[in-house]
């Protein structure tokens, strides 16, 4: 099994940033890139800069990335943050769909005592509640 990374090339400077933005993880030895881009695409995780899917990003397998890319997956961060780490299973088959929300201090914090008091992550409590307003 085989480790791959999404980075982002920074090339305005010298020397080029290559910053590991995403870690695909048990991808089959077999797999070449070609697959492994398309299993990204698929999956709704294709990196994008200036709304053009894969600007300024490429795919590398870990063993022959830049030293840069290999020190934050064996980190597991980055200058600005954590860097996000996939199965190669959870590309092949996207089982949840990940949104992203902005909300009030005070909302946020409701949600989150709620969530304590039903003994739930704060994740699993706004699923419930979504599930329920759905259904």
């Amino acid at each position: 099994m085989a480790t791959w990374a999404v980075v982002h090339l920074i090339h305005v400077r010298v020397p080029h940033r290559h910053l590991a933005r995403l870690f695909v993880e048990d991808v089959p030895d077999d797999a070449d890139e070609s697959e492994v881009r398309r299993a990204l695409d698929r999956a709704g995780r294709a990196p994008s800069e200036f709304k053009m899917p894969w600007a300024n990003h490429y795919l590398s397998r870990l063993d022959e990335a830049e030293d840069e890319v290999v020190g934050a997956y064996r980190s597991g961060r980055t200058t600005d943050g954590t860097v996000p780490v996939v199965s190669w299973d959870d590309l092949a088959e996207p089982r949840d769909r990940h949104l992203t929300l902005r909300l009030p201090p005070e909302l946020h914090q409701q949600l989150r005592l709620a969530a304590e008091r039903a003994g739930q992550s704060l994740n699993a409590h706004i699923v419930a509640l979504l599930e329920s307003v759905a259904s």
